[in-house]
């Protein structure tokens, strides 16, 4: 399996870690890496996430399901070594 680095922008609520993390996941993706960091003055969220999935179209379809779990403000690709930075 393919492994995807993401960084997401979502929010505003305080429930969005525990929506993103249980509900997220498809049996067949692997997390890698997840954290999470909200920024202060506009309570959005910055997500990150490595995952391992079978094939490129569940990468998209992962994407498609974040984005009707909670109110997405941006989804990028990111660098494997890369730190979270602020929203």
């Amino acid at each position: 399996m393919q492994e995807h680095h993401l960084v997401i922008v979502a929010g505003p609520g305080p429930r969005v870690p525990a929506q993103v993390s249980v509900l997220l996941m498809p049996l067949d993706a692997e997390i890698v890496e997840m954290w999470f960091r909200r920024h202060p003055d506009t309570k959005l969220w910055r997500i990150r996430l490595a995952v391992r999935v079978p094939s490129p179209a569940k990468l998209v379809l992962l994407t498609e399901r974040l984005k009707r779990l909670v109110d997405v403000h941006q989804v990028s690709a990111a660098d494997p070594g890369s730190d979270v930075q602020q929203v």
